[in-house]
């Protein structure tokens, strides 16, 4: 295969991303080889060429996700808002690839795959991390990520929450002690 390595790139994240399709939209078990190479509109050889198994293309995804996790983290890190600001609106959006990442990796987690469970974990202990960071308090941080994961939630099933809703949560987080204006520095 002669791609050039820019080519080859956007034929790989093409293919991850008709993984995570199928895996969000019809289960694990429709994500077969066939119906990736399909979706990803390349031949089944193409798809071989860059993951040769079933195995291999997971093992891809949650690579990705993590080198999406440490951009994330930068983001949170340097957040003009703030890290808990900024975490928190982030939980509200549900249709970026980084968003489908998350969704697949979490759906395969619930097979159970350890794969797949060690890296929500990963993930999850991660923003923990660089919440306790923005936060100073353990405690402050995981009543943040708690918060995040129930806005997660809503979004995730179509509830559409405002800005106008997330101004409360803001305030009781800052009178609860958080510098939601403090970005981590």
């Amino acid at each position: 295969m002669n791609d050039h390595p820019r080519d080859s790139a956007a034929t790989r994240d093409r293919i991850l991303n008709a993984y995570q399709e199928l895996i969000i939209d019809h289960g694990e078990r429709a994500a077969t080889l066939d119906a990736v190479a399909r979706d990803a509109e390349v031949s089944k050889g193409g798809l071989l060429y860059h993951f040769p198994s079933k195995a291999a293309l997971t093992e891809g995804m949650l690579d990705r996700l993590d080198r999406m996790v440490d951009e994330d983290i930068a983001t949170i890190r340097t957040a003009p808002d703030g890290a808990v600001a900024y975490f928190l609106r982030s939980s509200i959006v549900t249709d970026s690839s980084y968003d489908y990442a998350i969704a697949a990796t979490m759906r395969l987690a619930q097979l159970p795959d350890a794969q797949a469970a060690e890296a929500v974990e990963r993930m999850r202990r991660r923003w923990l991390d660089v919440l306790t960071e923005a936060t100073g308090d353990t405690d402050l941080a995981t009543l943040v990520a708690v918060a995040a994961d129930g806005l997660y939630s809503l979004a995730s099933t179509g509830v559409t929450v405002t800005e106008t809703e997330l101004a409360p949560v803001l305030r009781a987080l800052g009178r609860a002690g958080a510098s939601v204006a403090r970005s981590g520095d």
